[in-house]
């Protein structure tokens, strides 16, 4: 049989709790924009799924390039940020 590999496998071998990938090619813009959108929704707390589910709203073709984004691993969650920094 085949063994699973990949790099998603191997972030999570290395005790990495999620990981978001892209299941195929896109373009760089959709990308940034895609991270973007992940990274706002994510700084304010909540789950990572949900935070992703959100993020493909943000691409322009969000059943062709939102639709390539999956997270591998276990559901987290943060805690909002805020505060001062110290």
């Amino acid at each position: 049989g085949l063994a699973p590999s990949g790099m998603a496998l191997s972030c999570l071998n290395a005790r990495s709790p999620a990981v978001v990938a892209n299941l195929w090619d896109v373009t760089d813009g959709e990308s940034d924009r895609f991270c973007r959108a992940l990274m706002d929704s994510f700084e304010r707390g909540g789950c990572l799924l949900t935070a992703v589910a959100s993020a493909r709203r943000a691409c322009r073709l969000r059943y062709l390039t939102g639709a390539a984004a999956v997270c591998y691993g276990a559901p987290i969650t943060v805690e909002p940020r805020g505060g001062a920094e110290a």
